[in-house]
Formats: structure tokens, sequence, C-alpha cells
């Protein structure tokens, strides 16, 4: 008997987990928008020494996030690149086997 390997898509939950970190995405973008937005609110009559290490602090963090941002595209992007190929390899197995 010969053992074959096998792998199994499913393509739909390839589109729920792209979905996914898609809204993963927004949701972070979003709270921090939102985040800053109140600090900057707060932070608008610091001035100093104050306002210079918030805004050594608030770099730093908007580059955090945006790497963890582009992690999360990059997930998501590497997701739908393997469902395009898992299908473009089902179509050419599919023709294969019809002879076509």
């Amino acid at each position: 008997m010969v053992d074959f390997d096998v792998t199994k898509v499913n393509y739909g939950g390839l589109d729920v987990g792209e979905g996914a970190f898609q809204a993963a995405f927004n949701s972070l973008v979003g709270e921090l928008e939102d985040l800053e937005n109140k600090l900057n609110q707060k932070t608008a009559l610091w001035q100093g020494s104050a306002q210079e290490a918030y805004n050594v602090t608030r770099a730093t963090w908007q580059a955090e996030a945006k790497g963890l941002a582009d992690i999360v595209a990059l997930l998501a992007k590497n997701i739908n690149i393997t469902r395009m190929n898992m299908q473009d390899v089902e179509r050419i197995n599919t023709a294969m086997f019809d002879g076509k």
C-alpha cells in the first residue's frame, strides 16, 4: 500500500483568515489614532522637557506601531498569496487529470 501525503485547503478559511488580519489591522490603527487624539488634547499645553520627553516617547511608539502594522499587513498578504497559489495548484492538477 502506497502512503500519500495529502494537503487539504480550506479556501473559505483562508478568506476568513485574511479578513481577520485586515480587521485586526484596521482595529489597531483606529485604536492608536484614538489614543493619540486623546493624548494630544491632554499634552497640548506641555512645554519644555515634558514636551520633549513626550515627543521622544511618541516617536518610539509610532515606530513600534508601524512595525506591528507592517507584520499584520504582511500576514494578510501571505494568506492571500497562499490562497492564490493553492488555487493555481488545484487548477493545474485538475487539468492534468482531465487531460486538458
